[in-house]
């Protein structure tokens, strides 16, 4: 009993190590109003070990009468076409069910994220069961480096999950693209299965170089998704694309505060006062002591022809910025604004209101 309690505190600790890990690749979570979701897809990994159970049982009843007592390639049989794919498709299906319910997917990058943390999940439960056996030297080589395994697997279908759900692909009749995830299974199946595999049978340290393999098809891909992201970011003269990606985020997240924001420098870039004005008047309800809101609202104002409204708005500004920001306000506008005759209308309200 005392040395269950201490596997389990010992597992919890190295999870919360992970969670903080995986935490800081969301850049954006606290603009997502979900910083704690990941240790929702943890828990849920926790409980995605049973159906791997039932699932690996009814493999090895279906598959035992063809096994030929060899252990080198009953092993590689076993451990390809049952171990891989039973415990991938396990966690694999609590995680849709949660992404789904929760609508959890705001950037392509999530479904990576959220699917490691339901690896984390599994790995958590399924090395606690082995430091049950082995003890604590087991439980603690496991805790990172098995752990890292499910969690690098499980990122390869957290990828296309992520990413096509996000940029709303639907097959010709409507529906998600399941076959596709399904798919996605098989490389996240191979290389867990062959780990697996050449763990046993051969030197540890091939196993270990299956999993490189794997951590480099998920940095490329990883660095797929932040290409996507609405986040990232993106120069002026690239406002077109720039409107097109922050919309597409906010069909994902319309509450976004960050991406609201953002989206209005643009509108202003193209000229679009009203558009720019409907997201920043979001951003005011949302944040009203925001200065660089009321600078933007005070600019919209005055292009749109509010001049009193919009030197109030300025002046609010002023009144919190410091003296640096107050000498940068001018470069800013003259990039902000490039039709020359909207530029020097607000800067010459901006002068009246400096002065």
């Amino acid at each position: 009993m005392i040395h269950d309690f201490a596997f389990f505190i010992i597992d919890i600790i190295a999870a919360i190590i992970w969670i903080i890990i995986l935490q800081r690749f969301d850049h954006h979570r606290e603009d997502k109003n979900k910083p704690k979701i990941l240790i929702i897809f943890f828990f849920g990994g926790c409980l995605s070990v049973i159906p791997a159970i039932f699932l690996s049982k009814a493999g090895i009843t279906f598959w035992e009468p063809l096994a030929t007592g060899a252990y080198v390639p009953d092993s590689f049989l076993e451990h390809f076409l049952i171990t891989g794919p039973a415990e991938e498709f396990s966690k694999f299906a609590v995680f849709a069910l949660i992404s789904i319910k929760l609508k959890s997917i705001q950037e392509p990058v999530d479904g990576m994220l959220q699917a490691a943390c339901t690896a984390l999940g599994f790995a958590a439960v399924e090395n606690f069961i082995y430091a049950s056996s082995y003890g604590y030297g087991n439980l603690l080589f496991r805790s990172f480096f098995s752990a890292g395994g499910h969690i690098v697997y499980a990122m390869l279908w957290g990828f296309f999950f992520g990413y096509f759900t996000y940029l709303g692909f639907r097959t010709d009749h409507g529906k998600r693209p399941w076959k596709l995830f399904m798919t996605a299974l098989i490389p996240a199946a191979f290389f867990h299965g062959f780990f697996n595999f050449l763990v046993l049978t051969s030197p540890e340290i091939t196993g270990y170089i299956v999993d490189a393999a794997a951590l480099a098809a998920v940095i490329v891909l990883f660095k797929l998704t932040r290409r996507q992201s609405p986040y990232r970011k993106f120069s002026f003269k690239d406002y077109k694309e720039a409107l097109h990606a922050i919309s597409l985020g906010l069909k994902h997240h319309p509450d976004s505060f960050h991406l609201h924001k953002q989206i209005s420098l643009y509108y202003i870039y193209g000229g679009f006062y009203k558009d720019a004005y409907e997201h920043l008047f979001f951003c005011r309800k949302k944040k009203p002591k925001d200065v660089v809101v009321k600078l933007l609202i005070g600019i919209i104002s005055i292009l749109l022809e509010d001049t009193q409204g919009g030197r109030i708005y300025l002046e609010e500004y002023l009144s919190g910025a410091t003296a640096k920001q107050k000498a940068l306000l001018q470069d800013k506008v003259k990039i902000l604004i490039p039709r020359s005759e909207d530029r020097i209308q607000v800067l010459s309200e901006l002068h009246l209101c400096l002065s």
